[in-house]
Formats: C-alpha cells, sequence, structure tokens
C-alpha cells in the first residue's frame, strides 16, 4: 500500500537525478595537458531564449588551473559553435587579440582562473570546442590547451 507507493516515488526521484547528472556530464568536458587542467560546462538559460530570433541562448564556464610547477599565461583562443545540424554558426579566431575578455590572465603554480560567457544558436542541441594557447612564462614554449568538445543542449534528456 502506503509503503509500496513510497519506494515507488524514491525509484522515480533518484531516475530524475541520474537524468539530471548525465546531462549536466553531456554540458562539461575536462582536459589535463601539460599540467594545466580546463574545465568547461554549459547551461540553458531559458529566460533568455524566449525572444523573437527563436534562439536557444546558453551561458558556459570556463575553468582553468595551472596543477603544473611551471608559471603561464593564457594569450590566445579558438572556439567552434556548432549548432544540432552540423554547421559551424560561430567562431573565435585562433590567436584572438584577448585570450579572453579580461585580457591574458597569469596562472603562477597552484592558481586558477574562471570566466563566463554566452553563445547562442537556433536549434535546441549543438556543441562547442577548442582551445587555449598557453606560454610557459619561464622559458617561452607554448602549447594549446584543447578545451573538449561539450553539448549544448535546450532541455534535459
Amino acid at each position: 500500500g502506503e509503503e509500496r507507493h513510497a519506494h515507488e516515488e524514491d525509484a522515480f526521484v533518484a531516475l530524475r537525478e541520474i537524468g539530471k547528472q548525465r546531462y549536466r556530464q553531456a554540458c562539461s568536458s575536462t582536459n589535463f595537458i601539460n599540467g594545466l587542467k580546463v574545465r568547461a560546462t554549459a547551461i540553458y538559460q531559458p529566460a533568455d531564449s524566449a525572444r523573437p530570433d527563436n534562439n536557444h541562448v546558453f551561458c558556459y564556464r570556463v575553468t582553468i588551473k595551472n596543477e603544473s610547477d611551471r608559471p603561464m599565461r593564457l594569450v590566445g583562443r579558438h572556439w567552434y559553435v556548432i549548432d544540432g545540424n552540423g554547421k559551424v554558426t560561430g567562431s573565435a579566431p585562433e590567436g584572438s587579440e584577448h585570450a579572453i575578455q579580461s585580457g591574458t590572465p597569469d596562472l603562477q603554480p597552484g592558481q586558477g582562473f574562471e570566466y563566463y560567457s554566452g553563445v547562442d544558436i537556433t536549434t535546441a542541441e549543438g556543441t562547442m570546442c577548442g582551445s587555449f594557447h598557453m606560454v610557459t612564462t619561464d622559458d617561452g614554449s607554448s602549447f594549446d590547451a584543447i578545451v573538449n568538445p561539450f553539448a549544448l543542449r535546450a532541455n534535459p534528456e
């Protein structure tokens, strides 16, 4: 009776939570290269998406942490925004003048940096990926820290 109903309700709550976790995982990516950890996460913005152009708006957060023993500087970026039809709808060209909106941050060993931005696409789903061009400031060597693809999804599945 009531006890069985309570267990069933608990099971449905757990299933909904698993669905939310899968959605968050799909809309996130993490990469670790040359001692640099790069994580990106996108979140759908339904209130901002209720616009006449019918575009779907997403906010994304990028977190970069220098887990190496060498100082680094973020000097450039390269982004691709791909809609649900596979069309590249936006990009930031390789070697963009400013790595991010606030400039070119220095990351000493153990330091992290975080920034937020937004993107809109015409389809309910899409993907973002890219890279940050990094310079190791003690010797001038450079590398690209790849941002693995992460989903832009208007609705959790």
